[in-house]
């Protein structure tokens, strides 16, 4: 798109971010999230949200903390639909005592 000299916005940025979570590769939409800044489109709860879903979906938790508090640090709350992701994961995996530990932090 930026060969066409056209500049890709958030909600562009949110669906790469997001299409990448599907196909596996969690890493490179969290790249993607470090670029948006590069060009001038900053990331909102929905970016970080899409980014944290894909840490998510692949099992890797430390990741997908680490972007929530990157998220809070940049002066977004997550929302409902952010702890909703941590929560099903937990009870996909039967997890309680981490959806428990979680239940604090909201």
């Amino acid at each position: 798109m930026r060969n066409k000299d056209i500049m890709p916005d958030v909600i562009t940025y949110n669906s790469l971010i997001g299409g990448l979570g599907l196909v596996g590769q969690p890493d490179k939409a969290r790249d993607v999230l470090k670029e948006m800044k590069e060009y001038g489109c900053y990331p909102d709860v929905a970016s970080y949200d899409a980014a944290i879903r894909n840490y998510c979906i692949a099992k890797r938790l430390v990741e997908a903390y680490s972007l929530m508090d990157e998220m809070v640090h940049k002066g977004l709350n997550p929302n409902a639909n952010t702890y909703n992701l941590f929560f099903r994961v937990f009870f996909w995996w039967n997890d309680l005592p981490s959806s428990w530990n979680l239940y604090p932090r909201i």
